[in-house]
């Protein structure tokens, strides 16, 4: 990705000598999504080239996406971890890469769809005795006796099952980039293996609003 960021940035003569022609050459041609968005892919071009837009492993809004496989229970189960970049060093320019959310855990039924829980509003004249009972008996609807404005956080129970031991990483799969960070748009950056051009390239692009980034952050991405 360092590549990629050299190249986007205009940072070597062999890249700024030819600007259009050097973003342009970011774009995977043979991803169907980037080429059914050719209008998109040129204004964005002109956008980043009139702003002077930059990338910098620094940015808050740029997201990594990676396949992850887990085991549970003798069986395995795909999900996606979701990590960004922080600072941990400011003075130095210290950065490091934080798991910031996971999806995944809901689509292969490891977080059960729960109907709310009925808690009398009386039972506090007796001490919730009958909460005590009903956590005891009705365990496995446990997410149910939440509060219906407490959000169910994938990424506290991955790392808590994990913590305890009770699922554990298989490995690894495919890995992609997902930026916000230019205003205005939305790409995602794969590895690619085409014969002209490979390396880490734009396999899709959308024009968006900050609404909808916010949106895509916390659907897509799972980020809370």
């Amino acid at each position: 990705m360092s590549e990629f960021r050299t190249r986007f940035n205009l940072e070597q003569e062999e890249y700024a000598s030819n600007k259009e022609r050097t973003l342009l050459s970011l774009f995977d041609r043979s991803s169907e999504a980037v080429i059914k968005d050719e209008a998109v892919v040129k204004s964005f071009v002109q956008d980043v080239l009139s702003s002077g837009r930059r990338l910098s492993l620094k940015d808050s809004l740029w997201f990594a996406e990676l396949e992850c496989s887990i085991q549970y229970k003798k069986r395995s189960y795909p999900i996606r971890l979701i990590l960004k970049t922080e600072e941990i060093d400011p003075e130095k320019g210290a950065c490091r890469w934080a798991l910031c959310g996971v999806n995944g855990l809901r689509e292969n039924g490891l977080i059960l769809p729960h109907a709310m829980a009925e808690v009398d509003a009386i039972d506090n004249d007796m001490l919730f005795l009958g909460l005590e009972s009903r956590l005891e008996s009705d365990y496995k609807n446990a997410f149910g006796y939440r509060s219906v404005t407490s959000k169910v956080d994938q990424l506290s129970i991955f790392l808590y099952m994990l913590q305890e031991s009770l699922w554990k990483v298989e490995g690894f799969g495919s890995l992609k980039y997902h930026f916000l960070s230019v205003p205005g748009y939305l790409f995602v950056v794969e590895h690619s293996k085409t014969p002209r051009n490979s390396g880490w390239l734009i396999s899709e692009i959308a024009e968006i609003t900050e609404e909808q980034k916010s949106a895509y952050e916390k659907v897509y991405l799972a980020i809370n």
